[in-house]
């Protein structure tokens, strides 16, 4: 799966909301959403009870009190959303093209628990033509295109997959090779930071930035093998980042950050699907990697780690879905400070039951194990139980 499960919740709703598009001056305009409750408890301390990416280290010279059996629980409706697409069979000025585009929302942008703030997920336009496309705007990076199925709050983020959602121009040639059989190329340019916003020197500029460039990222894949079996990527990211003076005296003004990594998805015959990512790279925060570290400010060296993930989707009947996976983002510990994060591990399972009417309810348990350089590690369990309404 490409987007994700709440991803897919709002695309099959636009799909049925089609028949009901409004026509406004040649555009055709659909609307779809999710309204969804969410309840979360956690057995011992990690980072973020509701964004989690690892657990906290158990020991006591982390400065803070032990982490250990320190449970929490909350809920929040921050992952209702909202969202518009729109399109035109034509351009006037291009011939043969077409024109879509689509804006959507949630809430999962700080603010208080009843006054939560909104956050933009995509907002871009997209003009085709034959088999080119040309997106303009904010939306899934290319690289690392699958997604997990448990925690919809930060879907495998630091613990074996990569890629979020930023500004981005990209470039995409898509054509058939053979019966069903695709080629898939693209090429993008992107913002830098636009996750980590990093600025190392503190001068108020994002070194990504300050380098004067915007990533790179590629991939080239072929989708619908053997009978529309298995879709198989290869893809990679590079950009430059720049501080205005040198980080601890150092020599070092410039950091790389770069990837490079595979996606495949096996359709099983047995109503199961294989997803698979793996990959290597350095300096990764940005991409949600190197378990949220990018550079180290003693060194001023970029911090290189690898990992991956994988997940087996199962269509049990009509209406239940289930799933099991497991991640891993393990950077190098020479790279790292004493108390940084050395790796960390995450089991995970849970599924879906579609009530019908677009109500749907479903749960998942993740399961952490963080290790840290010279100190105790971490473990945690988070449970989270939805229900949601998509249209």
């Amino acid at each position: 799966m490409t987007v994700g499960t709440l991803v897919l919740l709002a695309a099959s709703s636009a799909t049925r909301a089609a028949e009901e598009a409004l026509e406004v001056k040649g555009n055709r305009i659909q609307v779809y959403g999710v309204l969804r409750l969410d309840a979360i408890y956690t057995d011992s301390a990690v980072n973020n009870r509701q964004v989690t990416f690892w657990a906290n280290s158990e020991d006591p010279r982390t400065g803070a009190a032990v982490n250990k059996n320190d449970d929490g629980f909350n809920m929040h409706p921050r992952l209702t959303r909202f969202g518009v697409n729109v399109s035109r069979p034509d351009i006037p000025a291009i011939s043969g093209a077409s024109l879509d585009g689509k804006m959507e929302f949630d809430f999962q942008n700080g603010g208080t628990e009843s006054r939560q703030a909104v956050r933009l997920r995509h907002g871009f336009l997209r003009v085709s033509r034959g088999d080119w496309k040309i997106l303009a705007g904010q939306t899934a990076d290319l690289i690392s295109p699958l997604l997990p199925s448990t925690n919809h709050d930060a879907p495998g983020w630091n613990y074996g997959n990569l890629g979020d959602r930023r500004p981005q121009l990209r470039v995409s040639y898509q054509p058939l090779l053979l019966g069903d059989v695709r080629l898939q190329a693209e090429v993008a340019a992107v913002r830098t930071g636009a996750i980590d916003a990093k600025d190392l020197d503190a001068d108020g500029d994002l070194d990504g930035d300050d380098s004067g460039l915007p990533m790179l990222q590629a991939r080239a894949g072929i989708a619908s093998l053997w009978e529309r079996r298995i879709d198989v990527g290869l893809w990679g990211h590079r950009g430059r980042e720049e501080t205005s003076t040198r980080i601890a005296n150092l020599s070092d003004s410039h950091f790389v950050t770069d990837s490079l990594g595979f996606d495949l998805t096996f359709r099983l015959p047995w109503k199961s699907t294989l997803l698979m990512e793996g990959w290597r790279g350095q300096d990764l925060a940005d991409l949600r990697g190197g378990v949220g570290q990018n550079v180290n400010a003693t060194t001023a060296r970029e911090i290189r780690s690898e990992g991956g993930w994988l997940e087996i989707r199962h269509k049990t009947t009509d209406r239940l879905s289930t799933f099991t996976g497991a991640g891993l983002d393990n950077p190098r510990d020479r790279d790292l400070n004493d108390a940084n994060r050395t790796r960390n591990q995450a089991l995970w399972l849970g599924g879906a039951y579609d009530l019908g009417g677009g109500l749907s309810v479903g749960g998942d348990w993740t399961s952490w194990r963080t290790e840290y350089r010279y100190r105790e590690e971490g473990t945690a369990n988070r449970i989270g139980l939805y229900a949601a309404y998509q249209f």
